[in-house]
């Protein structure tokens, strides 16, 4: 994706931004995220700022559920400060956190022990009753009993990723909350724990690093399993057998694990 500099944004769009911050001193660019063209940390007489912004018509979906979650993310999430439309333009302005990087999972990182703590308390938050539910990205892909299963009440980030975690001051926080939907306290820690898998962890010691966490050690195994086998049907429609390989053995070790756990 070609990226704007915060330079070369329409001038209306900056000033909707500065209008609320005060004026620009610097201006850092992030090369690197999803759903956006744009991208940068400001230095503003109101502090560090957190600017994304796209076209509406690429963003504006992703921007209405980060700012539907935003009031029910304090202290997982940065704060959000503002949302302009300005033109073509959608732009999302956040508290900036300061000197951060994202999360290594790799085995052995002290960053997987930051993440638990986190998940720990962003499963415990309700979510807001206009996003969507978990299962509507599956949707085709379960049964109406097994979508039955994967219900709740909690909100989900739906896209926990290395690159979503920061890190900061010895905390986690969440980021881009354009995912964001409602589903079991497990949804999250069970995405995660995937994570993990694929920086080299073994299904039983990413079993083992959720259940830290009492949405995990609270999941109904038959629940879990079923989002197994849901994840995977998906990604072989999406993708074919071959390439979703891989990916199906870590669901399905992850959900063996599980099972296991509550059989003995």
């Amino acid at each position: 994706m070609t990226r704007t500099l915060w330079a070369e944004l329409p001038v209306d769009v900056r000033a909707a931004v500065t209008a609320h911050t005060g004026p620009v001193t610097a201006a850092l660019d992030v090369p690197h995220g999803y759903n956006c063209t744009h991208a940068s940390i400001l230095t503003t007489a109101a502090g560090d700022v957190f600017v994304k912004a796209a076209p509406a018509a690429e963003a504006a979906a992703f921007h209405d559920r980060e700012e539907v979650a935003a009031p029910f993310t304090a202290g997982i999430g940065p704060r959000l400060r503002q949302r302009a439309r300005r033109g073509a333009w959608d732009v999302l302005a956040f508290d900036a956190v300061p000197a951060a990087r994202h999360a290594h999972l790799a085995p052995g990182s002290a960053d997987c022990a930051v993440l638990a703590g986190l998940l720990q308390a962003s499963t415990t938050r309700t979510a807001p009753g206009n996003v969507p539910p978990w299962t509507s990205r599956w949707a085709e892909h379960a049964t109406p009993s097994e979508a039955a299963l994967l219900d709740g009440r909690t909100l989900v980030h739906g896209d926990i990723n290395p690159h979503n975690v920061l890190l900061s001051a010895g905390r986690a926080w969440l980021v881009d909350w354009a995912a964001a939907c409602r589903g079991p306290a497990w949804a999250d820690v069970a995405e995660a724990a995937i994570r993990l898998m694929e920086e080299e962890h073994t299904a039983r010691d990413a079993h083992a690093w959720a259940s830290r966490i009492p949405a995990w050690r609270d999941a109904d195994p038959a629940a879990v399993t079923v989002w197994a086998d849901v994840c995977c049907r998906a990604w072989e429609a999406r993708i074919g057998p071959a390439d979703a390989a891989s990916s199906n053995a870590r669901h399905q070790a992850l959900a063996a694990e599980a099972a296991s756990a509550v059989a003995h």
